[in-house]
């Protein structure tokens, strides 16, 4: 959840040196909300065990030591239980929403930081989330902006009316006209897409397009 190891017990921040990451993300947690429980499955920054224990001392911890002054608010409005599950569940959200935060570094400067959290269960008793946060270099910053700002309901609404388009366009010229169409449903591919990166998805789903012809 931070570029650092907070130990919440005894109050205190360890510096831990910033690494570059295999991965699109330097931290991955498993996250229980309504128990307020989560364990770390990933860091590019500890070094042997993973912490776990209460989930909002740690978010309390970051908004005290590392946060920016400025977005102190906003972040903790953002990992909120009623605004979280309010966000992830809105229409077109795919059970997915992303923030970038200004936190502090070693060197107590600022940097700016992606955190992503992913519905990733919510059949059971409690929903369980899985939380990536990964550093962002100036330019991946105006990237972000520039998707967030042309990432509207609207425009999703064009794209997929716009895509609908182009097939009954292809299909009026395919001869001879014997089209089968088949819905192939990859189980957690947004989680997939998340973690390695859209680059990585677009060949997941190409290899799996070849496999359809093999068959």
């Amino acid at each position: 959840m931070s570029v650092k190891n907070i130990t919440t017990d005894k109050g205190k921040m360890q510096n831990t040196k910033m690494r570059s990451s295999r991965f699109g993300f330097n931290e991955m947690i498993e996250i229980h909300p309504m128990s307020n429980y989560y364990k770390m499955l990933y860091s590019n920054y500890i070094q042997g065990a993973y912490p776990e224990g209460d989930f909002y001392d740690v978010v309390q911890n970051m908004i005290d030591h590392l946060i920016h002054i400025e977005e102190r608010h906003k972040y903790k409005e953002f990992w909120d239980v009623n605004h979280l599950m309010q966000e992830l569940t809105r229409p077109y959200a795919n059970k997915r929403i992303s923030q970038v935060f200004r936190i502090k570094s070693d060197k107590e400067e600022y940097l700016y930081i992606r955190i992503q959290v992913i519905l990733f269960d919510d059949a059971g008793d409690e929903p369980v989330l899985i939380c990536m946060t990964g550093l962002l270099t100036e330019e991946e910053r105006k990237l972000e902006r520039s998707s967030f700002l042309h990432t509207s309901a609207v425009s999703l609404f064009e794209q997929e009316k716009n895509f609908f388009q182009m097939i009954d366009e292809w299909v009026k010229q395919v001869q001879p006209k014997h089209i089968v169409t088949v819905a192939c449903d990859i189980n957690n591919f947004k989680l997939y897409n998340d973690i390695f990166g859209r680059d990585a998805g677009d060949e997941y789903l190409k290899n799996v397009m070849l496999r359809w012809f093999v068959l």
